[in-house]
């Protein structure tokens, strides 16, 4: 068996990657990570947009449903097959923010 020297085949070697191949890589490699921290930047605060404009929808179905029984104005009928549909449409301010509800209530 012959014995073969590694040490100077891999000297005598220059296929190794140059200084612009890694570069470049690092480049590419930035851009990417640049790319998805933005993504998720961009998830989270639409996230937390949209918990804001649940947590004001909740609070303003919770205040129309308070106020519902007390405040039954605009109530406007449409005849149906059987009995009417009672329509009504309800506009409840919450935090500068104002909610526009239909309610519909079957009469028979």
């Amino acid at each position: 068996m012959r014995l073969t020297d590694k040490t100077k085949a891999i000297l005598k070697d220059n296929s190794g990657e140059t200084l612009v191949e890694v570069m470049v890589a690092f480049t590419l490699l930035s851009i990417m990570l640049l790319i998805f921290s933005q993504g998720i930047a961009f998830a989270s605060r639409s996230e937390a947009s949209a918990a804001d404009m649940r947590n004001g929808a909740d609070a303003a179905m919770i205040t129309l449903q308070n106020d519902y029984p007390n405040n039954c104005t605009g109530w406007n009928p449409r005849p149906f097959s059987g009995g009417k549909i009672e329509r009504s449409i309800h506009k409840v301010p919450v935090n500068g923010t104002e909610y526009t509800y239909v309610v519909y209530r079957a009469v028979p």
